[in-house]
């Protein structure tokens, strides 16, 4: 019986559905992670993060601190010899990089089309030599690593570092301190934004996944109300235990649904240079700008983590399946059960995303409303729980229904 329930989730019909759904979800969403990302001056940022962790390893001690501050005097004294060196240069008296950063901060800021004739000659002149200064990156890559050098000088002092930090409370103070300057793991090479940017990859896999078990999983049980076959097969010899049947194969096809999702659109990042970080921890110096501070308060690994947002992912994804069948049992026709699915699948999308962006980080929303640690897990598994529950009490009820 339980082969016959998954042969009836099984058309080819609505598999071609569900492929083509895939597709357009992945064009439109998960492939950015694949084929855009990192872009715009986050290239050179990931570069410096790649070079590092193959060349530093887990962390970064003062000593390899010291040296990539060597390396960055490197590139500004070759930026030097050419600003001295060209024309540009020369006409307006730039002998060095610092003399070149003045002269553009100095110019009238504002739309091109805003500014008189003399100051839209200058600014394209300035364009035009930035472009041939910046052919290999050198200035792109000046920025960034001052910019990365500004970051680490904001942990040197602990004190200082919790003082200016943005926080709500005291006791979030303390939790930074713990996650971060107690085993130093704000020492950790992580690419920033690559967590918030993984954590928005999962969401749309899992989102994925919810509107394929809407498409491929409830209809068949609406056919069999629709059809009467519940009453035929309640007078057969399996009696209704049937109903556990067809909840297991609802239940494994979910399960294969979410797994194949998974392998399809998440696997993929073993292919990608991200596979190097899974041995960093979850905070680093790379996550702060300005005191624009994003941190995490588990003291795990980025493959750790990814671990648990699988999970999450399972959770959620299975507690929802539960849900379908028990709203599919009871309905007696399609524009029931649609009626009762949309509102479903519209509050797991907002639950959804409200649980995986920033999962596990202090920016997330679980988090920063409630305060509480793992407040995304607990809510996780408070709606498999609710998913079950909801199944078990339709089948005992079901169990003892009398026929009609």
């Amino acid at each position: 019986m339980f082969l016959q329930e998954l042969k009836k989730i099984i058309r080819p019909a609505m598999l071609v559905v569900a492929i083509l759904i895939s597709l357009i979800f992945y064009k439109l969403e998960i492939s950015f992670f694949y084929t855009m990302w990192p872009n715009g001056s986050l290239i050179e940022s990931y570069q410096f993060a790649h070079q590092w962790k193959d060349e530093f390893g887990k962390k970064m001690q003062d000593e390899d601190f010291k040296q990539v501050a060597k390396e960055t005097d490197k590139l500004i004294e070759t930026a030097d010899k050419q600003i001295s060196a060209s024309d540009f240069g020369k006409k307006h008296k730039l002998t060095n990089y610092q003399e070149f950063v003045s002269y553009r901060d100095s110019l009238p800021e504002g739309a091109v089309y805003d500014l008189n004739e003399k100051d839209k000659k200058e600014r394209q002149l300035l364009f035009n030599f930035y472009q041939e200064l910046n052919k290999n990156q050198l200035i792109s890559k000046i920025e960034i690593a001052q910019q990365i050098q500004k970051s680490i000088s904001y942990f040197k002092d602990e004190k200082v570092f919790l003082k200016q930090v943005k926080v709500k409370d005291e006791k979030e103070k303390l939790r930074i301190k713990q996650a971060i300057f107690e085993e130093e793991d704000w020492r950790n090479i992580l690419p920033e934004y690559l967590p918030s940017t993984v954590t928005s990859l999962m969401e749309n896999v899992l989102l994925l996944s919810l509107v394929l078990m809407v498409v491929l999983l409830p209809s068949h049980l609406v056919r069999d109300n629709i059809l009467k076959v519940k009453t035929l097969q309640w007078s057969s010899k399996k009696g209704r235990k049937i109903n556990y049947t067809q909840y297991v194969s609802i239940m494994f096809a979910g399960f294969m649904i979410i797994t194949i999702s998974l392998v399809v659109f998440l696997a993929p990042i073993l292919s990608t240079g991200y596979v190097r970080y899974f041995d960093s921890g979850l905070n680093s110096f790379f996550s702060v700008t300005d005191f624009d501070f994003i941190y995490s308060y588990l003291s795990i690994t980025f493959g750790k983590w990814l671990g648990l947002l699988i999970l999450l992912i399972y959770l959620i994804g299975m507690g929802f399946c539960s849900l379908l069948f028990t709203l599919s049992q009871t309905s007696k026709n399609y524009l029931s059960m649609t009626l009762k699915i949309i509102p479903l699948l519209t509050i797991f999308t907002l639950v959804t995303m409200s649980i995986m962006k920033n999962a596990f980080y202090n920016q997330n929303f679980w988090y920063r409303s409630f305060g509480f640690f793992n407040g995304e897990l607990c809510v996780a598994i408070f709606l498999f729980l609710a998913g079950i529950l909801f199944a078990m009490r339709l089948l005992i009820k079901n169990q003892r229904q009398d026929l009609r």
